[in-house]
């Protein structure tokens, strides 16, 4: 008979070999991916994209989204290629948010955000995805003001696109970056607009 003591012992154990698993079939993949300093630029692309895949579906757990990060900016070295930086620079931001190190994180946001700021038009869906998820960041760590600004940033950029899930989105974290300072008529005016965007 099992005490409830050897049943824990058993899940762990059980928890850590999937766990295994899982990590060895993603650096397999990461593996291959690597390898592709040789190929065309399309074909990198498709690398990362699938590796971008990857990271959506692990975007729970911030050590899978570190090596997958990291995997693509070896992937951007090898080929100099802009796109690669910024979606490496951004899944590690990511991780690093998961796991409660906004101050670093914010530096891997600002890496991304300076490569696409080189090009709006190519790069906008990044940099309104980096710029939401650094004034995130930076609203955690008490910037409010850097929260608030990136926030306006994020809300200009989707103005002049005529975005308006971004525009949504911007006025939605303006209120909670108001709500965090308690200042609440400015928290209540953000999300009522953000509301009637939506």
């Amino acid at each position: 008979m099992h005490t409830k003591s050897q049943k824990a012992k058993t899940s762990f154990i059980k928890f850590k070999v999937i766990h295994f698993i899982n990590n060895a079939l993603i650096c397999l993949l990461l593996t291959t991916a690597i390898s592709v300093s040789a190929q065309t630029q399309e074909k990198f692309i498709d690398k990362i994209d699938k590796l971008l895949d990857l990271n959506e579906k692990y975007r729970n757990k911030p050590d899978t989204i570190e090596i997958i990060g990291k995997s693509i900016l070896n992937i951007a070295k090898e080929n100099n290629f802009e796109r690669g930086y910024i979606n490496g620079y951004h899944s590690i931001g990511f991780s690093l948010y998961r796991h409660g190190n906004n101050e670093k994180a914010i530096k891997y946001y600002d890496s991304a955000i300076n490569i696409e700021k080189s090009d709006l038009e190519k790069y906008y869906e990044f940099l309104a995805l980096t710029l939401r998820n650094r004034g995130i960041s930076n609203d955690i760590l008490g910037n409010h003001d850097n929260a608030t600004n990136d926030f306006r940033q994020l809300l200009n950029l989707a103005r002049e696109r005529e975005d308006l899930k971004n525009q949504g989105q911007a006025h939605n974290h303006l209120g909670i970056t108001a709500k965090n300072q308690r200042k609440w008529k400015a928290a209540i005016a953000s999300y009522q607009t953000a509301l009637s965007i939506w």
